[in-house]
């Protein structure tokens, strides 16, 4: 996460926080409280109180971002047995609680104060209903896109994930008013960001990349005189991704895969990566690399990882182009990480070019962390390998 990122998600974090705390003066007020259907009065709209509804018949869902708890308090009421309520800003798992407990769904509402990391550590498949509203449009693009895939990764297949979002500003709008813009879209107030401007097209090919897009409905909030806010019905789409060991039959598909993307194929070499260098590196490694197949047997991605005896490295991790954004290289990080940890490896490192932007922000998202107090030395013990830059 760099500096910027960093610094705006930190100011973000301390601006919720103060909104979400809660006031002896708003602990005594017990008139709207106190009526049968006064959880209502915690929701912006009728039409996000109805989305949440559409999600009464889940099991087990997760409103990210929840804020006072008003999606999960709603949930409950229409019959839903278990949400858990996720919300960075700690003032809020003490406002979700306070009002779980007043509107009596304690039993089936659970708050929780979360980490930036912490969805990224929720195992796959653990929920069958995903909620997120007035989250993904005002944190800085690349934690929204991780949580998008992390969402996609958490939730089974065909499962109904909600997201509303804000309106859009059309460029005039943003001239007009002055407003602070930074970096094309990203609308700042008193140096907080609050919005992340896209347009309809542009958030429906961003959730497309993780989700099928169902529908899309437009709301407004209490006082505004038309309905531009978006609210997104989603579905998981129905992708089965299985993970076995690679084995030497494999090589003709794998050596294909690495050819897809020019990133890989840069680091590769004749000698290492030819079906004898191959076989030779799985002989030794048996149990850590692994290929990801869909639902037909087709490789999606693969991992080679092995270690010697002491320290565990990651060679080649690749997904095709056709199945970036969609968990994979994250699925197979993990089993690799599992399958080291089984041989008693308790560190592992990888290797990556400094210029590939898209690998050192996944890197960096898996947790490895940039050594700057050692120099990496390398030497050819054969004239086909090249020494290196």
């Amino acid at each position: 996460m760099n500096e910027q990122i960093l610094k705006d998600y930190e100011t973000l974090l301390e601006h919720w926080n103060t909104v979400f705390r809660l006031t002896r003066e708003e602990k005594d007020r017990s008139e709207w409280t106190a009526r049968e259907d006064g959880w209502k009065d915690l929701t912006p709209s009728e039409k996000l109180i109805e989305a949440a509804a559409s999600l009464k018949d889940c099991k087990n869902v997760l409103d990210y971002g929840s804020g006072c708890g008003w999606a999960g308090i709603a949930m409950a009421k229409y019959g839903c047995q278990n949400i858990t309520c996720a919300d960075p800003a700690l003032n809020a798992k003490e406002m979700a609680e306070f009002y779980a407990r007043r509107f009596g769904v304690a039993e089936n509402v659970h708050p929780v104060h979360i980490t930036d990391s912490w969805l990224s550590e929720v195992p796959e498949g653990s929920y069958d209903g995903f909620f997120c509203s007035n989250v993904l449009d005002v944190i800085p693009p690349e934690m929204a896109e991780e949580i998008l895939q992390n969402a996609s990764r958490i939730v089974r297949n065909n499962s109904p994930v909600i997201i509303s979002l804000n309106y859009y500003m059309p460029d005039e709008f943003v001239k007009e008013r002055g407003l602070d813009c930074r970096n094309g879209n990203m609308i700042y107030i008193d140096g907080i960001l609050r919005l992340v401007n896209r347009s309809d097209e542009e958030w429906r090919e961003l959730l497309s990349r993780y989700f099928t897009v169902e529908k899309l409905d437009y709301f407004a909030w209490p006082g505004e005189t038309s309905e531009t806010r978006r609210l997104f019905y989603l579905r998981k789409k129905d992708t089965t991704v299985t993970l076995e060991k690679v084995t030497a039959e494999d090589y003709d598909a794998v050596f294909e895969l690495w050819n897809s993307t020019a990133e890989t194929r840069r680091a590769l070499n004749t000698v290492d990566d030819s079906r004898e260098g191959i076989e030779r590196y799985l002989k030794r490694n048996p149990d850590t690399c692994f290929k990801a197949l869909d639902e037909n047997g087709r490789i999606m991605g693969v991992i080679l990882s092995g270690n010697d005896g002491r320290r565990g490295i990651i060679h080649h991790l690749c997904v095709h182009p056709d199945h970036r954004r969609e968990g994979v290289a994250g699925m197979l990080v993990k089993r690799a990480e599992e399958a080291l940890q089984e041989e008693g490896i308790s560190k592992i490192f990888c290797l990556v070019f400094v210029d590939n932007d898209a690998a050192n922000e996944f890197w960096e998202k898996q947790r490895y962390t940039v050594r700057t107090n050692i120099n990496y030395r390398n030497k050819s013990l054969n004239e086909k390998v090249p020494q290196g830059d």
